[in-house]
């Protein structure tokens, strides 16, 4: 069905590097399929990503990083989703959480959120900002 799956239900690379799928496939729409990634590219050492599968134009329209882990010795960068229904509309959507440093900040940390919020085709972000008690980010 997806032709960037190898026999060993490897991923083919990518542009963006190699990628594994971890067996979870989810429908989040009459229209399309979330596929949950795992993998690396060239700039985050760690990621989890949801790849969003059109099925009608039978192509990925949209990838999401869920989870990613990043660090050198200029800083580092984490960043995890949960996913829920965040407006009441019974569709999925995903609350985004980073933290990172620049070591050469003052600032020890910064947390940042984004809200994705799905449309029918896609996961748009959205201006709101998420309730850090709620939803904490991983800074250690």
């Amino acid at each position: 069905m997806f032709d960037f799956v190898d026999d060993n239900k490897q991923v083919k690379q990518l542009s963006r590097g190699d990628f594994y799928l971890i067996g979870k496939r989810y429908k989040i729409s009459d229209n399309t399929i979330g596929l949950l990634m795992f993998g690396s590219d060239d700039k985050i050492s760690t990621s989890s990503q949801l790849f969003v599968w059109d099925v009608k134009a039978g192509k990925i329209a949209q990838t999401v990083y869920l989870a990613t882990s990043y660090g050198d010795e200029e800083g580092f960068s984490n960043a995890i989703s949960y996913v829920e229904d965040m407006n009441g509309d019974k569709k999925m959507d995903i609350v985004n959480i980073t933290c990172s440093s620049d070591y050469s900040s003052k600032k020890k940390y910064q947390v940042a959120s984004t809200i994705y919020v799905f449309n029918g085709q896609r996961f748009i972000a959205t201006k709101q900002k998420a309730d850090l008690k709620k939803y904490p980010a991983q800074c250690k």
